[in-house]
């Protein structure tokens, strides 16, 4: 489970990369969409393009002949719920979660995103055990940091 984690954790973005000139092209209306602060990016995506990022690096994943489960996670990373049980989506689902609290993903609002109903019972989660990951992501990431720049 850990080698497709990781995987998935690299490539479940991707097609963020795909759809990046189509967002700048459409700029103006990305900002109208999401400026009220009711819409999010994943939102504003499938509003303006009729699609959004989760569902073209799925494809990729197709393409490229990456297992379905993995396929899967990737498509619904953002709501787990309509995998089928997929816990590699709830798995991501999280992580991007963790992400997100801890600002390691640009231009999202950590603060306004939440964890999809269900999801902490799925992985058999509780807050703290929450607290104590972000915890260890946090230290693990300002230790990588220190020894790059010790280099």
């Amino acid at each position: 489970f850990g080698n497709e984690a990781f995987f998935a954790g690299l490539v479940h973005d991707a097609g963020k990369l795909v759809l990046d000139q189509h967002v700048y092209e459409r700029k103006d209306d990305f900002k109208r969409v999401m400026g009220n602060g009711q819409h999010t990016f994943l939102s504003a995506e499938k509003e303006i393009l009729g699609f959004d990022h989760s569902e073209i690096a799925s494809e990729l994943c197709q393409k490229w002949k990456i297992p379905n489960d993995q396929s899967l996670a990737i498509k619904y990373h953002h709501n787990p719920s309509r995998s089928d049980g997929n816990e590699l989506a709830f798995t991501l689902h999280m992580a991007d979660y963790i992400a997100m609290m801890n600002c390691y993903k640009s231009g999202n609002h950590g603060e306004t995103y939440q964890p999809e109903e269900g999801v902490m019972d799925f992985l058999n989660l509780r807050e703290e055990d929450i607290e104590h990951i972000k915890n260890d992501v946090q230290e693990s990431v300002e230790k990588m940091s220190e020894e790059v720049h010790a280099d």
